[in-house]
């Protein structure tokens, strides 16, 4: 691309979007800053060409957040050797003291409109003199500071810096916006409230809470004040509290908020409904019932995702609106019915006489998900008890199925909480799920429920039914009869997803014997004999592999052996026994793992007593025996907040580790550490 293709005006236009920070998050004051998230350098960009330098570098220093000490001296030696950067700077976020590069900073950038200022994170070993003696240098438009919540740090270096900023507020004639979290705070930082009401100059003033707008009016009621925005909602119980129709008008009238439901406290007005409006009238029926159907379908099938038990718990009734008409009715109730929750034993048995009084809802049921408390719980070992089986009515009118889920204390188990499950209550008894194959058979695509053990040996020609199913999490210790001529080697065809929690014997052996040519993946919390002789089968085939509840005794051969194509290997385990892992476990010395991108541990901590077994793994895996390792995720990584905890963190130092070999560590949302200046 040529220097001159674009002109400036454009490139700014385009970089602008990558390179702006919102001002929502400059200013947010919360303890934890918005900035700890881990990313490349926006000053990235100014490396891809000559034009880009020259337009993004405003943009860059535009708005500048400081987080460190050597980013600090880093910026102080810029501003030293190009005066001009400077110049650019409107806007300071400074998260610490950071010593004597602040001054330098300060006297360089005469231009800062907006100036934040944390004590949240100034510590007794920190420098705040420089900070204080550039104080003097600018001309701040916006005041923002920033304080801990929970416990406010007092030490010399605070102080020293809260009597600066109380020793410039009359200096800085531009001074018309303030932003303090908590007025009680500020009130303990002496000097700067009454820097504030001396110089009278305030216009604006942004807290947290209500109880805070009404102590900030009280304090700054001699300034010039036009608003008071509390950014929290407010909750009524706190405006009850505070007797707010009792409070001065003066206040109420400069007061911003919304409450918590979200509606603004002014009030509006509602236009009156038109009921004499009939839409449509003068379309066919047949046209009037495909749009209203349509419309229907958005407000009343509501798939289930994650989380949708606490979806359901809170969302809004659909009932209404098959009450509207008896249109609404007749074209509403097949898409009310085509997800049905099932947590309880009374939802069985009204969802029962649903459909025998509604046979054909039967075709338009897609999902079932059916909770923990359907009938009397049994382990597997035993059956029940009782013949009655309340969801056999149930499945064996439903022919159009194409999820059938378990859920598990009020959590749905596709979120990864297996070992809940296995210990689960049984919703399904192994009539209810081979009617539910019987007649849904063609149509699921997705199997995940706990199924009751059943007495004797069973044909596993159920299987062969399944040739629409692409995901199957098998929780049920039924065993199968395998003769040489009852085995569907052709069966679930489709099947990419397996998860095997709990299982016979001879359920394994079955599924060594089949094909599956599209098997992709597999979960496992069981590792027996029959388990590798499952993997000796399929292992070549898979790209994931997730060892459930693994400990390294289990191993009959390392797993990358076993598995020579896994991209993505998923590790759940603490290793508290059989020993830690090693790299031996997964490959060969000799060996190398040509295929595997990535390894996920699943474990929700890393105990202290283990850090020296993981330092050793992590410090003998090498790109030559990796090459197309990327990435080591850890569940339990939590990356430092603040610059102090940094060198005492032991993700920092795996991390850095593995970058020596070019793999990056990642936490649980996939972020991974960037080093910082040092």
């Amino acid at each position: 691309m040529s220097e001159n293709s674009l002109p400036d005006e454009i490139i700014s236009e385009i970089l602008s979007p990558a390179l702006k920070v919102p001002d929502e998050k400059f200013a947010d004051t919360y303890e934890i800053s918005p900035f700890t998230e881990y990313s490349e350098s926006p000053s990235a960009y100014l490396l891809v060409c000559k034009s880009w330098l020259r337009v993004a570098t405003p943009l860059l220093y535009n708005v500048v957040v400081l987080r460190s000490k050597a980013q600090a001296k880093a910026l102080g030696q810029a501003l030293s050797k190009n005066k001009d950067l400077g110049q650019f700077i409107k806007r300071l976020r400074v998260e610490g003291g950071y010593g004597a590069p602040m001054r330098t900073i300060l006297k360089a950038a005469p231009n800062i409109t907006d100036l934040c200022l944390s004590f949240s994170d100034i510590f007794a070993s920190d420098n705040t003199v420089g900070l204080c003696d550039g104080l003097a240098s600018i001309q701040p438009r916006r005041l923002i500071l920033c304080d801990s919540a929970t416990r406010p740090l007092h030490n010399k270096m605070i102080e020293k810096l809260v009597d600066a900023i109380a020793a410039a507020i009359p200096q800085w004639q531009q001074l018309t916006i303030l932003h303090c979290p908590y007025m009680d705070y500020i009130v303990d930082r002496p000097g700067i409230v009454e820097a504030l009401v001396d110089a009278r100059r305030l216009q604006e003033v942004a807290v947290k809470l209500i109880e805070d707008a009404v102590e900030a009016y009280s304090l700054l009621q001699d300034c010039p004040l036009r608003s008071i925005q509390v950014t929290n909602p407010v909750y009524p119980d706190e405006l009850e509290e505070l007797n707010w129709e009792e409070q001065p008008t003066s206040l109420k009238e400069i007061t911003k908020y919304e409450t918590y439901r979200g509606i603004a406290a002014s009030s509006h007005v509602i236009p009156t409904p038109q009921f004499s409006f009939t839409p449509m009238a003068s379309e066919l029926r047949e046209v009037q019932d495909k749009i209203w159907s349509r419309v229907l379908y958005f407000l009343l099938s509501i798939p289930l995702s994650p989380g949708f038990l606490e979806d359901h718990c809170v969302s809004p009734s659909r009932l209404p609106f098959l009450l509207v008409s008896r249109t609404f009715y007749r074209l509403g109730l097949p898409h009310y019915y085509a997800h049905v929750l099932l947590m309880f034993s009374d939802y069985v048995s009204k969802f029962t006489n649903i459909l025998e009084r509604n046979p054909s809802l039967g075709q338009h049921v897609r999902t079932i998900v059916a909770g923990t408390d359907l009938s009397k719980p049994y382990d597997t070992d035993s059956h029940l008890n009782d013949e009655s089986d309340p969801m056999l009515p149930i499945t064996s009118k439903l022919t159009g199925l194409t999820k059938l889920w378990g859920s598990v204390n009020g959590s749905h188990n596709w979120a990864g909480d297996f070992y809940a499950l296995q210990c689960a209550e049984v919703p399904f008894t192994w009539d209810a799920f081979l009617a539910a194959v019987g007649s849904s058979g063609r149509t699921l695509q997705e199997i995940s429920i706990p199924i009751g053990y059943h007495s004797g040996a069973h044909n596993p020609a159920v299987f062969a039914q399944l040739d629409q199913l692409r995901s199957l999490t098998w929780i049920c210790s039924t065993e199968f009869a395998l003769d040489a001529d009852n085995v569907p080697v052709g069966g679930l065809s489709k099947l990419t997803d397996l998860r095997i929690l709990r299982a016979g014997a001879s359920f394994l052996d079955l599924f060594a014997r089949m094909e599956l040519p599209a098997l992709r993946k597999v979960t496992s919390a069981q590792f027996n004999p029959g388990f590798w002789s499952f993997l000796r089968s399929h292992g070549s085939k898979l790209v994931e592999f997730d060892l459930a509840n693994f400990s390294a005794e289990d191993l009959e051969t390392p797993i990358l052996e076993a598995c020579p194509n896994i991209r993505i290997l998923y590790i759940y385990s603490r290793f508290d026994q059989g020993g830690m892992l090693k790299v031996e476990h997964l490959l060969k010395d000799s060996t190398a793992a040509n295929s595997l991108e990535k390894i996920v541990f699943k474990i929700e901590d890393c105990e202290k007593d283990q850090d020296a077994g993981w330092t050793g793994f992590l410090g003998a895996i090498e790109s030559t025996q990796f090459p197309q390792m990327s990435e080591i995720q850890f569940k339990a990584c939590q990356w430092p907040k603040k610059e102090r905890d940094i060198p005492k963190s032991k993700w920092v130092r795996w991390s850095e580790l593995l970058l020596e070999q070019g793999i990056n560590l990642t936490d649980s949302a996939g972020k991974k550490w960037r080093t910082r200046l040092k």
